[in-house]
């Protein structure tokens, strides 16, 4: 009996200490994640979580920092990231609160992120619509 009971405590002790991935470039924890929703179909407009980004490199291949207008594009929405239905280097018009900005798609934002409608923004974007400290932000945004 005892030997069961400390085989059971040494299992949870190993399940409790397992990592869980993170994206340190993500602001905002997986807990605060909300469904984002879908494009009004008349009006070609997105609702979604953003977030911020410190990443150098995108899965674009584009050269870019964060003082760029730039986002990453949720997976489900990004598409292949070549040919005529690549994403990459399109641009977005994001809105909050009143201001709008257009940004760069440079990246793909993974699904364990970034749900459909979500949007991650460089720093400097983020800025735009906010401090960084908010860490998420309920956007509008279209393609343009």
């Amino acid at each position: 009996m005892f030997k069961s009971i400390l085989l059971l405590a040494v299992l949870c002790a190993f399940v409790l200490a397992a990592p869980v991935a993170t994206r340190s470039s993500t602001a905002v924890s997986l807990s605060k994640r909300r469904t984002s929703s879908s494009p009004s179909p008349s009006s070609g407009k997105y609702r979604g979580r953003g977030t911020w980004f410190s990443d150098d490199s995108g899965s674009c291949e584009i050269d870019f920092d964060q003082s760029d207008m730039i986002v990453a594009m949720n997976e489900d929405q990004m598409g292949a990231l070549s040919g005529s239905g690549s994403k990459c280097g399109q641009k977005v018009r994001v809105s909050y609160k009143g201001k709008s900005q257009v940004l760069t798609i440079v990246d793909t934002c993974p699904s364990q992120y970034c749900d459909k409608g979500d949007l991650d923004l460089s720093q400097a974007a983020f800025k735009k619509f906010a401090d960084m400290d908010v860490g998420e932000l309920e956007l509008e945004w279209s393609f343009v």
